[in-house]
């Protein structure tokens, strides 16, 4: 096992990833990730602007995983609440920060996510401003947990389109990924 974990911080250290979290994802493990990310970006630039939109994307895709992963793990500190697990990390490629998410989901919903991704990644800025106003006076679909804003505020958030991908596991689950560039 110790090797398997050097090799795995030795990739990390190539790939410049700076924080990776796999497992069950809950509202206070969103807030000590926040924290201990926007220090260690600070010390390493002194763009405001980054570090915040970092943290606010990384926000949004803790919140996917916790809301919509179908993976769940039973915690018994937290009543029988079951939190979704999944996997995040931040990384620096290409002179620029990325945060990369990935968690399990039903087939079913592949399309309906690769549809709202799509439609997002051909706006433009004004577009998608626009957009988010629009879908901030909707009432939520029944299957969202949320507002339903998530791709759209992660999407204004980078200049870059949204990066997602989708692999099979099986016949009714596969694993979602997403990644933006800051």
């Amino acid at each position: 096992m110790p090797v398997r974990l050097y090799n795995l911080r030795e990739c990390f250290l190539n790939k410049r990833i700076i924080f990776c979290y796999s497992g069950p994802m809950s509202q206070d493990l969103m807030v000590e990730i926040g924290n201990t990310l926007k220090q260690k970006m600070q010390q390493e630039t002194f763009n405001r602007s980054v570090v915040a939109k970092t943290f606010a994307i990384l926000v949004e895709q803790v919140q996917n995983i916790m809301h919509y992963s179908t993976e769940k793990t039973q915690l018994e500190a937290l009543d029988d609440a079951k939190l979704g697990s999944g996997i995040v990390a931040v990384g620096f490629e290409d002179e620029r920060y990325y945060v990369a998410s990935g968690n399990m989901i039903q087939v079913k919903d592949r399309e309906k996510i690769s549809e709202k991704i799509s439609k997002i990644n051909r706006m433009t800025p004004d577009e998608k401003k626009q957009y988010y106003k629009e879908m901030r006076k909707k009432n939520p679909d029944e299957s969202s947990r949320g507002a339903g804003l998530g791709f759209i505020e992660m999407a204004r958030k980078s200049d870059h389109p949204v990066d997602f991908d989708f692999i099979d596991v099986d016949l009714d689950y596969c694993f979602f990924t997403i990644r933006l560039y800051i």
